[in-house]
């Protein structure tokens, strides 16, 4: 009798990389392996990833001894192959294999200051996907350091619905002297695909910039504002809401940069960021940046729309993190919220849950009541590898929204 499939195995496949092609939208890795001779032998499997050891992928394949893996995007996949027999024991892997899918050789990316800002411009992005970003960058930091970041499917923190091979998008100038660089970089990991020209800026220099993030929400919804380049700040420094073309003194909601709240403290804050709830009906609103108290207008960001219904979103940023780093999950236009709505982290492909959290409070006790829109801070796993988070309805497993990839390396 076999009882292990060690004894029934005993030839371990040898896996081969043919060859690897890139196209205009795809590319593919052309695996073969030798045949194992067991006659009770059932089929192979094939695991990758993109890190050595850790593959988030498994793929069935029977009775074949060659695949081709395609869709790939940019990066370095490493692989090894298994064999089974026909009771559903499994041998030892095979030896591993990578291959590298590069980039094109024609990419650009420029970036061009302005008046208080600096549009990043790219072209030739083969395999583009939606949760490729670029980040800004001091000269000489790591890949880690960035500054402000945006994907550049969106030009924003949350990932669009295209992925754009070619485009531009607008950053804040920024705010500190000295010399800047900007970065893109593929799939929501550090696999840097190109650098920008170096831009210096000089003196006290660059003027405050105000955003908002994101530029649509259902009626309730969340929207943070983020604020640089503030020289002077002091603790009665304001950012109010307002209807585009209003008097400064017609605000709706406001707070203190200081605090995020209508009473200031603190410290004085040249950056940083609040989030603002929007009203419960559909209207377009501007958000303006004030000094000290006052109506002295420092910056106003673009508008947001608050629009009615639609399909719920769920956004996961920043879309690269270090084991145990955290990222933000923002999710909008969840109707028929209850407080037992949740969200679970997962290894992109599928497989067991690697943490979750209620909407309603943040934690694994559920809070009093849904929330149609909000936000939580998540903690990564610390092994290395893709993630996806995907929220539930009221306890159960059907499927509300599904954010894009984070990867932890």
């Amino acid at each position: 009798m076999i009882t292990s499939a060690k004894a029934l195995l005993k030839v371990v496949p040898a896996l081969f990389c043919l060859a690897f092609s890139i196209e205009s939208f795809a590319a593919e890795i052309q695996l073969a392996w030798d045949p194992n001779p067991e006659t009770n032998l059932a089929g192979y499997k094939v695991y990758y990833g993109l890190a050595p050891g850790n593959y988030s992928v498994a793929i069935n394949l029977g009775n074949q001894t060659t695949y081709t893996v395609t869709g790939l995007a940019v990066g370095t996949y490493y692989f090894v192959v298994t064999a089974y027999d026909t009771s559903g024991l499994e041998s030892d892997a095979s030896n591993q294999v990578s291959a590298t899918i590069g980039v094109s050789a024609t990419l650009s990316l420029v970036a061009t200051p302005g008046s208080g800002n600096v549009t990043v411009s790219w072209s030739g992005v083969n395999n583009a996907t939606v949760t490729d970003w670029i980040g800004r960058y001091s000269t000489g930091a790591g890949d880690g350091s960035y500054g402000e970041w945006k994907y550049s499917s969106s030009c924003a923190e949350s990932p669009g619905s295209s992925p754009r091979s070619s485009g531009s998008c607008v950053f804040a100038l920024p705010a500190v002297a000295g010399t800047y660089e900007y970065r893109l970089f593929a799939n929501g990991s550090y696999v840097r695909l190109g650098t920008s020209n170096i831009i210096t800026i000089s003196g006290a220099g660059a003027a405050p910039a105000l955003t908002a993030n994101p530029n649509s929400v259902t009626p309730g919804g969340a929207v943070t504002l983020s604020w640089n380049g503030v020289d002077n700040a002091t603790v009665t420094d304001w950012i109010g809401r307002f209807a585009p073309g209003a008097a400064n003194t017609a605000y709706g909601d406001w707070k203190y940069t200081s605090t995020c709240a209508q009473s200031s403290g603190g410290a004085p804050r040249s950056s940083g960021s609040c989030s603002f709830t929007m009203p419960l009906t559909t209207d377009t609103s501007e958000f303006r940046l004030f000094a000290s108290g006052s109506y002295t207008r420092l910056a106003t960001s673009s508008t947001v729309t608050t629009g009615g219904g639609g399909t719920p979103t769920l956004t996961a940023g920043p879309g690269a993190v270090g084991p145990g780093g955290t990222v933000t999950l923002v999710w909008n236009g969840v109707s028929g919220a209850t407080a037992a709505d949740w969200i679970a982290c997962y290894f992109t492909g599928g497989g067991s849950g690697q943490g979750w959290m209620y909407t309603s409070s943040c934690s694994q006790s559920a809070g009093a009541s849904g929330a149609l829109s909000g936000s939580c801070v998540f903690t990564m796993p610390g092994t290395p590898g893709t993630y996806e988070f995907n929220l539930f309805a009221n306890n159960g497993f059907t499927l509300v929204a599904k954010s894009g990839v984070v990867a932890v390396n």
